[in-house]
């Protein structure tokens, strides 16, 4: 049984192998550095905003909404025909709760990649999946989502005077 390591094949496609590794990491690591630019990698708690986006509340207002409609027409139903329709509107809830879900995430998606562009970060990981370093952004990004009013509104609560307790 010949040996594949004396080949003189398996040993150049090796070399190649390792010299295209080296390279890869030599992009990632010094090549930035030679350009005068480096990654930026930050983390967020996607779950919070999300939970605090306009776009979910928003969401979450239309999907009550049309549980309270359908709650008044099933009221309003008897017997037969009352057990069929909840069947049908308990599909139709699913189906509205995947859809707004879906609108609302790609909102917060693109925010979130929007602010992250205007401040020059070029990754934003979930913080949930983010084991060590890297910066959180979450409060730089529910302040871009909030707008100049609620910044100043929320700055100015922070300079009134402290009442002593005694």
């Amino acid at each position: 049984m010949p040996n594949i390591w004396n080949e003189k094949k398996t040993r150049v496609m090796l070399l190649a192998i390792i010299v295209l590794v080296l390279a890869i990491v030599f992009l990632f690591t010094a090549g930035t550095k030679l350009l005068g630019k480096s990654t930026r990698i930050v983390s967020a708690d996607v779950d919070r905003i999300m939970g605090e986006h306009p776009a979910f509340k928003q969401a979450m207002a239309k999907f009550q909404s049309e549980i309270n409609s359908m709650k008044e027409k099933l009221d309003k139903m008897e017997g037969q025909a009352k057990a069929k329709e909840q069947q049908q509107m308990q599909l139709k809830i699913q189906q509205i709760a995947m859809e707004l879900q879906e609108e609302a995430a790609a909102k917060v998606t693109e925010d979130i990649q929007r602010i992250a562009k205007s401040k020059g970060y070029d990754y934003v990981l979930d913080s949930k999946s983010l084991v060590a370093g890297g910066k959180d952004i979450t409060g730089e990004i529910l302040s871009a989502l909030k707008g100049p009013e609620a910044q100043a509104t929320e700055e100015e609560t922070n300079l009134l005077p402290m009442i002593p307790v005694k």
